[in-house]
């Protein structure tokens, strides 16, 4: 019967010092990298939308016929686009779900 109280005892410390130890995870809405989707400020929902300024990559548009170049001028356009801030923080290549590339926003 002691070692059952004993063992309970322990495992009791153990689980308090553990609680101490545990801190709010690094989201990305508080991140200095974080692109907010232009209609998040009208709309909660649209946050899953948002972007990291870390993760960037390039977009080719090739356009299929010629007929666009001769109304537009433009031809072949890339761009910069970033990844979703729930891609980057799924993929351990990025920045991981502890958010390793998290930078606290400057106060303002």
């Amino acid at each position: 019967m002691k070692l059952i109280s004993t063992i309970i005892f322990f495992f009791s410390i153990f689980l308090s010092t553990d609680s101490y130890n545990t801190q709010k995870p690094n989201f990305c809405v508080d991140c200095k990298h974080f692109i907010p989707e232009k209609s998040f400020l009208f709309n909660d929902d649209k946050i899953r939308f948002s972007k990291c300024a870390l993760t960037k990559f390039l977009v080719e548009k090739y356009d299929k016929t010629k007929y666009n170049y001769l109304v537009s001028g433009k031809g072949n356009q890339s761009y910069i686009d970033y990844y979703y801030c729930s891609t980057s923080r799924s993929s351990e290549n990025m920045c991981g779900q502890e958010g390793k590339f998290y930078e606290k926003k400057d106060d303002e």
